[in-house]
C-alpha cells in the first residue's frame, strides 16, 4: 500500500430547493433512505443489474468511478447520494443544518461518506466503498450503506473486459451465516481485511474477515456466532428482566412475592411484592449456573435507556441500582423481533451457533399467541441464551445481543 493520502472535508448536505426543508420534507427524505436500505439486501441483490463503469484513467477505473456507477442508479437517488455525486464531480453543496463528512483516498481505493440526519432521533446515513484486486484480473468492489450502525455488506465483481460490475448474489465469504442487514461492517482503508464490530448491548467479539489474497475472505480469530461456544459457569448479560411472563399485561392476581438473595444459594434479604415487580425497573446483569444476578431500581422520571447506559458503565450505585441474586428459572427476558428501519426475521436455533438448524422464527412465534409473551431463561453461554417462549413449547437458542436492554 502507498503512504497515506486523503482528502477530508467538513461540508454540509446538498439541498436542491432554495428554502430550508420543513420537518415533513426531512422525514420524507429519511423515508427514501430507509427504502434504499431495504432494497440493499442479499435477496434483492441477486436480481440487481450489472452496471457499466466508465474509467477516468488509462490504468482503469478509480474508486470514484465505481462510486459513480453505483450512485447514478435512479433507485438509489436521494439527497445523500446526490451530495456524494456532487463532491465526486468537484462541486460544493450548499449549506443545510447537518454536517456532510466526505473522505476519498484514491491511492488506497477507499471512499467514506456520512451525515447526521434530522429524523426525530439520532440518525446517521453512511456509505463506504473500496475494492480488492483478484487473482483472475478482476476487482472485487465492496460497499456498505447504513443507518445508526446497522447496515448492509454487499459486493460487485468488476470485469475489465466487459467494463461491467455485476452484483454477487452471495458474499465471497466461506460458510457465512450472518444477517447482512444487521452488520456494522467497516471496510479497509488500510490493509485488506473487513472488521465487523458489535452494535448491541450484549457485546460479541469483533469478527474479522481476512482477505485470502485471491478472491474471498476467511474468518480470523474467535467468532462465537459461527461455532458452538463452550459452557461457562458465569456469563455477563444485559437484558430487561421480569418475574412474570406477560410483560405488557401482567396479571397481578396470579403473581407471588419474588425472593431476592444476597448470593447464589445465599439468604433471602428481601421479597418483591407483585406490585413492586411491576413498578421496579429490573435488569439481568449476569448468569452464574442456575442463578442470575439482577440490578433493580424505581425508575421515577428517568428513562430506561439512560438507566441501562449507566448500568453498563458501572455507575449503578450512583444511580440508585441495588443488586440481588435470584434463581435463573424465575426470570423472563424479551427478544427484539424488529429493529431500526428493518423488519427483521430472527430465529431460535437448535444449537448455540448460526451454523445450526433454524427451529422457529421469533415473529411467527409472537403471532401465534394472543399477547406478546416473554421468554423463559433456560441457559446462558458466551454470546448465546437458550430460551422457551412462555406457556408454549418453543425452545431454542438465540444470540444474547438480541435481548432487549431497555
Amino acid at each position: 500500500m502507498k503512504p497515506l493520502f486523503l482528502l477530508l472535508l467538513g461540508l454540509t448536505l446538498l439541498v436542491p430547493a432554495p428554502h430550508a426543508q420543513d420537518d415533513d420534507a426531512k422525514y420524507d427524505e429519511y423515508a427514501d433512505e430507509m427504502e434504499i436500505m431495504r432494497s440493499l439486501s442479499i435477496e434483492g441483490w441477486a436480481h440487481a443489474p450489472a452496471l457499466p463503469v466508465h474509467a477516468s484513467t488509462s490504468k482503469g477505473p478509480t474508486i470514484a468511478d465505481f462510486a459513480r456507477a453505483f450512485l447514478k442508479q435512479k433507485r438509489y437517488s436521494s439527497s445523500f447520494s446526490r451530495a456524494i455525486l456532487a463532491r465526486l464531480d468537484g462541486l460544493h453543496p450548499e449549506p443545510d443544518d447537518g454536517m456532510f463528512r466526505y473522505l476519498i483516498d484514491v491511492p488506497h481505493g477507499y471512499l467514506s461518506v456520512d451525515t447526521p440526519f434530522n429524523c426525530g432521533a439520532d440518525c446517521t446515513i453512511s456509505l463506504e466503498i473500496c475494492y480488492w484486486h483478484t487473482a483472475n484480473g478482476h476487482r472485487l468492489v465492496g460497499l456498505t450503506w447504513g443507518d445508526r450502525g446497522i447496515g448492509c455488506l454487499l459486493f460487485y465483481d468488476y470485469n475489465p473486459q466487459t467494463r461491467l460490475m455485476t452484483p454477487l448474489p452471495e458474499p465471497p465469504i466461506k460458510d457465512f451465516y450472518d444477517n447482512t442487514a444487521m452488520l456494522n461492517a467497516h471496510l479497509p482503508r488500510q490493509g485488506k481485511d473487513i472488521h465487523i464490530k458489535p452494535i448491541w448491548d450484549n457485546p460479541s467479539d469483533t469478527l474479522t474477515l481476512r482477505w485470502n489474497g485471491s478472491d474471498a475472505f476467511i474468518f480470523d480469530g474467535a467468532a462465537e456466532r459461527y461455532r458452538k461456544p463452550t459452557k461457562s459457569n458465569e456469563v455477563a448479560l444485559f437484558a430487561r428482566a421480569y418475574f412474570y411472563q406477560t410483560p405488557n399485561m401482567p396479571d397481578l392476581s396470579a403473581m407471588k412475592d419474588a425472593p431476592l438473595y444476597d448470593a447464589p444459594n445465599g439468604i433471602i434479604t428481601r421479597r418483591l411484592t407483585p406490585a413492586e415487580q411491576q413498578e421496579y425497573f429490573i435488569m439481568l446483569t449476569c448468569v452464574r449456573g442456575d442463578w442470575a444476578e439482577i440490578a433493580y431500581i424505581q425508575p421515577g422520571d428517568r428513562y430506561p435507556v439512560d438507566l441501562t447506559r449507566s448500568l453498563r458503565q458501572g455507575r449503578d450505585y450512583a444511580t440508585g441500582f441495588r443488586r440481588a441474586w435470584v434463581p435463573r428459572r424465575a426470570l423472563f427476558v424479551d427478544i427484539a423481533d424488529k429493529d431500526g428501519p428493518f423488519d427483521l426475521m430472527l430465529h431460535l436455533y437448535a444449537e448455540p451457533t448460526l451454523a445450526s438448524r433454524r427451529l422457529y422464527a421469533v415473529e411467527d412465534m409472537r403471532n401465534s399467541v394472543e399477547v406478546a409473551l416473554a421468554f423463559h431463561l433456560l441457559e446462558a453461554r458466551h454470546g448465546w441464551v437458550k430460551v422457551q417462549m412462555a406457556t408454549t413449547n418453543y425452545i431454542g437458542w438465540i444470540e444474547s445481543r438480541y435481548l432487549l436492554a431497555d
